[in-house]
């Protein structure tokens, strides 16, 4: 490891920070049209990108990032490839797969190790499991449902029909609606599971408004995690009502819209390397290169215990083309950041929104705040 000067007084080391990308392959449900399915390199495209941006800053200080990237369709080959990297001498990681992978993968790593875990939005990640060394740059299910029910107490749209769907992520995020809804004081005027088994494409005109007939409500609250009904509710409801959720205004953490605070400069050079818009899922995985960027420069080092340290400290920010900067919450390592609320086709607003005070951060208005958490990775 060599030395180089660098601006000023100080010294930068020179540094190789070598990144695994771990991407669990889930098959589609055979449901979920075509056009609605994610891009098969969704996630790693936002790290190989984030990996460019760092080297084009990290070489005037001689650090040199690598991506290796691994992708398995089960658990033990993902578990194990890990392993393999930990014994080459790899330290870093992002997991791009379900809470229960996640938690194999950390499990079977050292606790040196430091990983991100770039994909699941599981609430009891960031309330019960407290991974000590995992990062959360995905938002939780909680972060996106405040922030929905954040518009509507803002829009004084307080009558919700919910309509939940089947999987497991359905359930879980349904779970994490109503929590939401409680919070912000709404009200639910009926909880209703999807049931129906039909062809919508030929039936969608005749079965939604039945399923959505009752006498009043503001809005509609669709639970549909892999687009099997929800694409159908928008302008289809019995009442002309907004449709929101996995549907109509979605909340998450980028959108293809996005063009304030440079924005559009993320956008152009994603679409340059990957020729597709950028999404949610890639935001995820670009802005954790970006915030360990951020501290490798910052510590001048690639300890992960170190930069883990630095990540949760007070006094560590950056900024990540969301018009504030972002930081980590040191009881259970997740990323703070504002949830844009958008449209298919443009950016309606970011929460939190103007009104929605925290005492310290108004950031921990989404999402578990410390007395909602066992977690304490500080400790």
């Amino acid at each position: 490891m060599g030395i180089s000067l660098s601006s000023g007084s100080h010294y930068a080391f020179a540094l190789d920070v070598n990144v695994a990308y771990l991407k669990l392959v889930q098959d589609a449900i055979t449901a979920t049209p075509i056009y609605l399915r994610s891009p098969s390199n969704s996630g790693i495209a936002g790290a190989e990108l984030s990996i460019e941006d760092s080297n084009g800053a990290g070489k005037f200080l001689g650090h040199q990032y690598t991506l290796s990237s691994v992708r398995e369709t089960s658990q033990d080959a993902l578990v194990s490839h890990a392993k393999s990297l930990n014994q080459s001498g790899t330290k870093l990681y992002l997991v791009d797969s379900d809470a229960a992978t996640l938690k194999r993968v950390q499990a079977a790593l050292p606790s040196e190790a430091l990983i991100f875990n770039v994909n699941s939005a599981n609430q009891a990640l960031r309330t019960e499991a407290c991974l000590a060394n995992v990062l959360h740059t995905s938002p939780s299910y909680r972060m996106l449902s405040d922030a929905i029910a954040q518009w509507l107490r803002y829009k004084k749209l307080t009558k919700v029909l919910l309509i939940t769907g089947s999987t497991e992520q359905d359930l879980e995020m349904a779970d994490n609606v109503r929590a939401s809804i409680k919070r912000l004081g709404l009200k639910i005027i009926a909880d209703k599971p999807w049931t129906f088994d039909a062809d919508l494409r030929r039936s969608t005109a005749k079965e939604i408004p039945l399923f959505t007939q009752y006498k009043n409500y503001d809005a509609v609250w669709v639970v549909d995690v892999h687009s099997v009904f929800g694409q159908y509710l928008p302008f289809n409801t019995w009442l002309p009502r907004p449709v929101v959720g996995t549907h109509g205004l979605r909340a998450d953490n980028w959108h293809k819209a996005i063009e304030q605070w440079a924005a559009i400069q993320l956008q152009h050079r994603f679409f340059e390397q990957s020729d597709r818009f950028m999404n949610a899922h890639d935001y995820s995985a670009w802005v954790a290169i970006r915030a360990l960027n951020a501290a490798v420069t910052q510590t001048n080092s690639v300890e992960p215990h170190l930069i883990h340290e630095h990540l949760l400290s007070s006094t560590f920010e950056f900024g990540a083309y969301k018009g504030r900067k972002l930081s980590f919450r040191p009881w259970s390592g997740q990323l703070r950041q504002p949830i844009p609320l958008a449209h298919p086709s443009a950016l309606v607003a970011s929460a939190p929104l103007d009104g929605y005070l925290h005492p310290f951060n108004d950031l921990d208005t989404l999402g578990a705040d410390k007395q909602d958490s066992k977690c304490n990775l500080t400790k």
